[in-house]
C-alpha cells in the first residue's frame, strides 16, 4: 500500500484553510518583496543624485586647489628674480635674500606646507620653505636618476602632480606628512630652455580637509587616486587600515566604473556598495564616495517587518471568515458522507436533501439516484429469488400430477394384490428415491449423477408401465457426473417424450438420453423416436400460450419446459441454451447447454 501524503491525511476543510492562508502568505510575500525592492532601487537612485553632487562638489574643490597650485608654480617660474638667479652658473638660492623674500611672498600659501626650487646643479644649493616641520632635501643629482623627474622632462613644462611615497621617495630626507606634490620645469624666457625645476607639496591632510565634511554616514568612504591607481587620499571607515589598503576595492571600482561619472552597486570586500564617482578632474584623478546598502536600505527594512505583521495579521484577522466559509463548502458533503454511512448499515431508503446547481449539488443527486437504483436492484433480486423459489415449487408440483400419480399408485395395488414379489419392492423403492432426489434436501443444485438416478427411477417406473412398448438408454460420461446442475432439468423433458412422443404410438418407441462435456459446458441430448413435433407445438412448449388447437396434454408439458427455461435463464443468464428440433413423425431431439461447474456454481 503506497505511503499517503501529510495532504491526503488533511480534511476538505482543512485543505481549504491551508490553501487560503498560502494564497494570503503568497501573495503578501510577493506584494512586500515589490515594494521592498521599489523602495530600495528608488532609494538608491535619490542618494545616487545626492552623492554625485557631493563627488562633483569635491571635485570642484580639489580642481580648485590644483589650480591654484597651478597658477602659483607659473607665478614663480615667471618672475624676473628666480628667472635672474636660476641663470646663474652657480650660488646659493636659499641664502639670497632677495630670492627667499620672493618665493616666500608667492609661495608661502596656507596649502603649501613644503616648496622646493632646483638648479638643475648641485652648484646650486636649493630653496627650500617648510611649515609642516619636514626638512632637509636630497641633492638634485638623486632625483635626477628617478623615474619621476623623466616624467616632468617629458611634459615639458607643464606640471605633474604624484603622491609622495615615504618608502621609495627621492625629495624629503625627513618627511613628517604624507603629501600631494607637484613638479614642473622652470624655463629660460628667453629661449625656453630648461634652467630649474619647482616642486610645491600639499599635505594630504589639507586635501582631506576638503571632503571629509560630505561624508554622510559613519559607515561611508571618499577615496581619491590618480589615473595609475595610486591612492591620493581617503576618508571615512576605517580608511587606514590595512584592510582597506588591500581590498582591491580601488582597482575594482575604477574598472567598474563607465563614464566620468555615475554610479554603480558591487559587493567588494564582502560588502554590497553604493559607488559613485566622478573623473572630470582636469589633470586625471578620480574620486569615489562608497557607502553600504545596508545603512541606505536600513528604513526600507521596515518594509519587511510591516509585511509580516500585515501576513499575521490577515491571518488572525480571516480565520473566523474562513472557518465559516469552509464549513458552509464542506456541510453538503458532510451530509452526503452521513447518509452514505446509514446506507452502508443497511438503510436502503437514504437521501439527500439538494439545493444547489453546483459540483457538490451533482455530486448529490448522483448519489440520490444510485441509491434509488441499488434499491430498485436489491428489490430485483429479491423478487427474482422469490419467482426461482416458486418456479422450484411448481416445477415440483407439475412432475407430481395427478395422472402419474394415480396410474402408479393403480399399478402398486394391483400388484399387491397379486402377490409380494421383488418387482412391486423395486417399484415402491424407485418411486421413494425418484420423490427424495426431486426434493434434494431444499437444495436448487444438485450434482450430475443424481440428476441421472432421478431419471433412471423415474423411467424405471414408467417401463413397469408401458413394458415393451418403452425402451431407453442413459449415457452420461465420468467426467460429468460430480459438475452441478440445477435440479430437474432432465426429467420434464425425458416425460415429455414419453407423453407426448411415444404415448400415442401403438408400437411404443425409444429414448436416448446422453450427456458429454465440451470444453466448458456440458451438453445433455434427449431424443425420442416418437410422434414429433410441429412448429406451433415447439412455441407453444416455450410460451405456454397455444397458437392453435389446445392439447392440454401439450400444454402441460409446455409448462414444465417453460419453468426449466426460466430456471436456467436465473441461474446461467445468457450462459446457457436450450434448442428443440423436431418434425411431425420424425421425433423430437432437446439440446441443452450449461455451464460446467465441478462442485460450486453461484446461484442467481
Amino acid at each position: 500500500m503506497p505511503k499517503r501524503s501529510f495532504l491526503s491525511t488533511l480534511s476538505i476543510k482543512s485543505k481549504i484553510i491551508l490553501s487560503i492562508y498560502s494564497a494570503i502568505i503568497l501573495v503578501t510575500t510577493i506584494m512586500g518583496y515589490y515594494s521592498y525592492r521599489m523602495s530600495e532601487i528608488n532609494l538608491i537612485n535619490k542618494v545616487s543624485v545626492a552623492n554625485l553632487g557631493i563627488v562633483r562638489e569635491i571635485n570642484s574643490n580639489i580642481n580648485f586647489l590644483q589650480h591654484e597650485v597651478d597658477d602659483t608654480s607659473i607665478q614663480v617660474g615667471l618672475n624676473n628674480i628666480v628667472q635672474s638667479y636660476l641663470k646663474r652658473k652657480e650660488g646659493s638660492l636659499y641664502i639670497d635674500n632677495s630670492l627667499s623674500y620672493t618665493m616666500g611672498l608667492i609661495a608661502n600659501k596656507s596649502y603649501n606646507n613644503f616648496t622646493i626650487l632646483y638648479g638643475l646643479d648641485d652648484k646650486f644649493v636649493p630653496y627650500i620653505g617648510a611649515n609642516d616641520g619636514s626638512s632637509g632635501v636630497y641633492p638634485f643629482s638623486t632625483f635626477e636618476r628617478s623615474n619621476l623627474y623623466k616624467q616632468i622632462l617629458a611634459l615639458k613644462g607643464k606640471p605633474l602632480w604624484f603622491v609622495l611615497q615615504d618608502q621609495t621617495q627621492q625629495l624629503i630626507e625627513n618627511n613628517k606628512h604624507p603629501k600631494i606634490v607637484m613638479a614642473r620645469m622652470v624655463r629660460d624666457l628667453d629661449n625656453y630652455q630648461n634652467i630649474g625645476l619647482l616642486i610645491m607639496s600639499v599635505n594630504e591632510e589639507y586635501i582631506r580637509k576638503i571632503y571629509s565634511s560630505n561624508l554622510q554616514t559613519s559607515s561611508g568612504r571618499i577615496v581619491i587616486m590618480d589615473d595609475d591607481g595610486n591612492v591620493i587620499s581617503q576618508d571615512g571607515v576605517e580608511a587606514t587600515s590595512d584592510k582597506y589598503k588591500n581590498d582591491g576595492f580601488i582597482a575594482e571600482a575604477s574598472l567598474k566604473s563607465v563614464g566620468s561619472e555615475g554610479s554603480i552597486v558591487d559587493t567588494i570586500a564582502g560588502k554590497k556598495l553604493l559607488i559613485t564617482y566622478s573623473s572630470s578632474n582636469y589633470v586625471g584623478w578620480k574620486i569615489f564616495y562608497a557607502v553600504p546598502l545596508s545603512t541606505l536600505t536600513q528604513e526600507s527594512k521596515s518594509i519587511k517587518t510591516i509585511t509580516v505583521f500585515i501576513v499575521i495579521g490577515c491571518l488572525i484577522v480571516l480565520l473566523p471568515f474562513m472557518l465559516l466559509i469552509s464549513s458552509l463548502l464542506t456541510a453538503p458533503i458532510k451530509k452526503l458522507l452521513a447518509s452514505m454511512k446509514r446506507f452502508q448499515e443497511g438503510h436502503f431508503d437514504e437521501s439527500v436533501e439538494i439545493t444547489s446547481s453546483d459540483e457538490i449539488g451533482q455530486l448529490g443527486r448522483g448519489y440520490n439516484k444510485m441509491v434509488s437504483n441499488i434499491k430498485d436492484l436489491i428489490n430485483e433480486v429479491y423478487v427474482l429469488q422469490i419467482q426461482e423459489r416458486d418456479a422450484e415449487l411448481t416445477a415440483l408440483q407439475a412432475q407430481i400430477n395427478p395422472h402419474f400419480l394415480y396410474n402408479t399408485l393403480d399399478i402398486i395395488s394391483w400388484k399387491a394384490q397379486l402377490s409380494g414379489d421383488k418387482e412391486l419392492s423395486s417399484m415402491i423403492y424407485s418411486l421413494s428415491r425418484f420423490f427424495r432426489l426431486s426434493l434434494n434436501r431444499g437444495q436448487s443444485l444438485t450434482m450430475v449423477a443424481h440428476e441421472k438416478e432421478l431419471i433412471e427411477h423415474y423411467l424405471l417406473l414408467l417401463k413397469v408401465r408401458f413394458k415393451s412398448k418403452l425402451t431407453y438408454e442413459i449415457r452420461l460420461d465420468e467426467d460429468i457426473l460430480q459438475c452441478l446442475i440445477p435440479k430437474l432439468i432432465l426429467q420434464p423433458f425425458v416425460e415429455n417424450a414419453v407423453l407426448h412422443g411415444l404415448e400415442n404410438q401403438k408400437a411404443g418407441g425409444s429414448i436416448m438420453i446422453t450427456g458429454v462435456k465440451q470444453q466448458e459446458q456440458i451438453c445433455f441430448i434427449i431424443e425420442d423416436d416418437g410422434v414429433g413435433m410441429s412448429e406451433e407445438a415447439i412455441h407453444n412448449v416455450f410460451n405456454s400460450t397455444p397458437v392453435g388447437p389446445i392439447d392440454h396434454s401439450v400444454l402441460r408439458g409446455g409448462y414444465s419446459v417453460k419453468n426449466v427455461n426460466e430456471r436456467l435463464k436465473l441461474i446461467y443468464n445468457d450462459k446457457y441454451s436450450l434448442n428443440f428440433f423436431s418434425k411431425p413423425g420424425k421425433g423430437t431431439r432437446v439440446e441443452i447447454y450449461v455451464p460446467a461447474a465441478e462442485n460450486s456454481l453461484m446461484e442467481g
